[in-house]
């Protein structure tokens, strides 16, 4: 029995803020010895669409899918599940679903601006700051993802 144990994606089990090429890598285990992969299938989905189905031959135990390959959409969960073929033609049942959320995709979709305490003057002088906000949200919310930056 050829069983997929763990997908990892861009060597994490859940990333978030993906923002590059998707390196799809994973553990698989076997009641057989020495067994080789010769096949996957990866599939990549949402709650209503498939945006990547591939398969690929050859010894294998990772797949590298490019990003702008498939058209992301930024700060969104996407799934991931995968089957494999050994050399003798067994097959795997479907993995459990992997995910991952995409980052700010594209450069004009970041709309805030920089804060800081600092100016021109004293900016090797100062020392760490504390920036909060407050703010309330009206309506029902399904997902909310806050994108964040921080430089020094």
């Amino acid at each position: 029995m050829l069983k997929i144990t763990e997908i990892f994606i861009n060597s994490e089990k859940f990333p978030i803020g993906i923002d590059e090429d998707l390196d799809i890598t994973w553990c698989a285990k076997s009641d057989k010895e020495n067994v080789i992969l010769k096949k996957c299938r990866v599939i990549l989905y949402d709650d209503s669409n498939v945006y990547c189905d591939v398969t690929k031959t050859a010894e294998m135990s990772r797949i590298r899918i490019p990003l702008i390959d498939v058209g992301y959409d930024s700060l969104k969960k996407y799934n991931v599940k995968l089957k494999i073929w050994d050399e003798t033609g067994d097959v795997s049942e479907w993995s459990e679903p992997a995910g991952f959320i995409t980052g700010i995709l594209r450069e004009e979709e970041w709309s805030a601006e920089m804060i800081s305490a600092e100016t021109e003057a004293d900016k090797e002088f100062s020392g760490s700051e504390y920036f909060y906000k407050e703010f309330s949200i009206r309506g029902k919310i399904k997902t909310v993802y806050a994108c964040v930056s921080a430089w020094g």
